[in-house]
């Protein structure tokens, strides 16, 4: 044992070094598959990266009218735009995972008529779970089986509604809906290979409108820029020792795509298979 490291620096470091180990295995064939002599190797097979950012208008949202509220301060804040706005006024976590449900079948062409050719690259479920809502677990497995029936292997990842300060109450959320949704999150980590989400507010009298619900202009301000900060800017990796190595990899990677390279080592072999890297 090394004298002064605790087994969780130890287990720790283990992590890096494994993920560089598998980092390096993964992109060893690309890397030999783009072995150049005398000719560029085109970036034009590269795969398509699986983490955020995503392109613009390839992620999927799932949620209610507080999400079209999220959006809304997304798009005034990101340059990205990865998600499109969505109308979701009225809609439920309900009416998205019960087939049963009047506007199941609504709730679904919402996501849908914003879908790309191409289809989507990730999806984002707000679980806006109201009071009364009956296992919500379930509504989660369907609204992931709808998102993977249309794009199978896509990143799902999953938030609770926004927060509350704590003692404000949402009536229609009641005291215990972000509970609910964080305890649904977990159960869908463990249980459906979905991904955490972002969580957003807390959000007070201050930001939000007269129903004490719904978004005034300042939660929509604070809320988009934690979008930003979590879609487009890496905070979807804090707290994963692979996350921020991911994301410096990638963007060499984007950034090194105009150069020639020289040499047997391809440097666009070696980027195919770092854009190919998950969490």
């Amino acid at each position: 044992m090394v004298p002064g490291r605790s087994n969780g620096t130890r287990r720790a470091a283990r992590t890096v070094v494994g993920f560089v180990v598998t980092a390096l295995v993964a992109a060893g064939s690309a890397v030999l598959a783009g072995v150049s002599f005398g000719s560029v190797p085109a970036f034009a097979a590269e795969t398509p990266s699986t983490t955020p950012p995503f392109p613009a208008g390839t992620v999927g949202v799932v949620g209610c009218s507080n999400t079209s509220e999220h959006l809304q301060g997304y798009r005034a804040e990101s340059r990205l735009d990865q998600m499109p706005q969505y109308q979701f006024g009225g809609l439920s976590f309900d009416m998205w995972g019960d087939p049963a449900a009047e506007d199941f079948a609504a709730a679904w062409r919402k996501y849908d008529g914003e879908r790309p050719a191409t289809g989507y690259r990730a999806a984002w479920v707000q679980m806006c779970i109201t009071v009364g809502t009956p296992d919500p677990t379930a509504l989660l497995g369907e609204v992931v089986d709808q998102i993977r029936t249309r794009d199978p292997a896509i990143p799902v990842y999953v938030s609770p509604i926004n927060q509350y300060l704590e003692g404000h109450v949402c009536g229609r959320i009641g005291p215990e809906g972000f509970t609910v949704g964080q305890a649904t999150v977990d159960w869908g980590v463990d249980n459906l290979s979905i991904e955490r989400g972002p969580i957003t507010g807390p959000l007070g009298a201050d930001h939000l409108s007269t129903d004490s619900c719904h978004l005034g202009s300042a939660g929509i301000d604070l809320v988009g820029a934690q979008l930003v900060a979590w879609f487009d800017e890496g905070g979807w990796a804090t707290g994963h020792p692979a996350g921020p190595l991911i994301i410096a990899l990638q963007r060499w990677c984007a950034a090194i795509k105009p150069l020639v390279t020289v040499g047997v080592l391809s440097a666009p072999g070696f980027c195919r298979g770092v854009l190919t890297l998950t969490r």
